[in-house]
């Protein structure tokens, strides 16, 4: 049907039950190599988050507040060592492409393995690199992302935005694109796990419409990268990406 690539997601146990194994991954990607497709993955330990989540929902530590503090983030950073990027190797050297990065240390294997030939690439998103914990407490529910539930919390990852100019360790800059309506989220300032009824606060929110207009502002107009640094991790290095999957194996 012409769809060159595929998204699995590591996580989401609970919701909406998308979580697949690491056998269902490989395979996949086996498959996908065969095909000359790319994999894409949301890398996050989904029985840890989905364990981390239980035990504040039943310690009563719902708060927005409290989120950076009981997700701390280790999660992504785990899958995308020791499972992505390993896994895609060892399938007939699938490519691999990790969305949504939200730490600095979830990028070291890519520049290892980048290093070494590997096809991996990855993204990384407005929100991980300009948000902080005083959104989080300030929006609650409406700041709400995953991977690592919110944005780059540590201050000093905010430096990642250089490693989008540098080796094009991360190839582009993506949205995550994923609107909600405001009743959907707004129980989640009691609870930012779950509603009275006990469904889940849906994450992320809309952002296609200000991709662009971020990555000029913050990008381009107040830290000084060049104009082409936008066109290149929003249009040329997708369009060579999708392009690398394609080859063969």
């Amino acid at each position: 049907m012409g769809v060159s690539s595929i998204k699995l997601f590591m996580t989401y146990k609970k919701r909406g039950k998308r979580m697949v194994s690491d056998e269902f991954i490989a395979k996949t990607m086996e498959r996908l190599a065969e095909l000359g497709g790319l994999c894409q993955l949301h890398c996050e330990n989904g029985d840890v988050l989905c364990y981390l989540e239980d035990k504040a929902i039943a310690a009563g530590r719902t708060g927005a507040d409290r989120l950076p503090a009981d997700l701390p983030g280790l999660e992504e950073e785990e899958c995308d060592q020791t499972d992505a990027i390993l896994i895609g190797r060892n399938s007939r050297d699938c490519p691999v492409y990790v969305v949504h990065l939200s730490t600095r240390l979830g990028l070291e294997p890519h520049q290892a393995r980048q290093a070494e030939g590997q096809r991996v690439w990855c993204e990384t998103c407005p929100q991980y690199l300009l948000l902080t914990d005083k959104e989080m407490e300030r929006l609650g529910p409406f700041a709400q992302d995953r991977p690592a539930a919110q944005a780059v919390r540590r201050a000093g990852s905010r430096g990642t935005l250089g490693g989008l100019r540098r080796r094009a360790f991360i190839a582009n800059l993506a949205s995550d694109h994923s609107p909600r309506v405001p009743r959907r989220k707004e129980p989640g300032r009691k609870n930012i796990f779950v509603d009275a009824q006990g469904k889940p606060i849906p994450f992320a929110r809309r952002r296609f419409e200000t991709l662009a207009p971020l990555a000029w502002s913050e990008g381009v107009a107040k830290r000084g990268l060049p104009a082409t640094w936008l066109a290149r991790v929003m249009a040329e290095n997708p369009a060579r990406v999708s392009a690398s999957g394609r080859r063969r194996a």
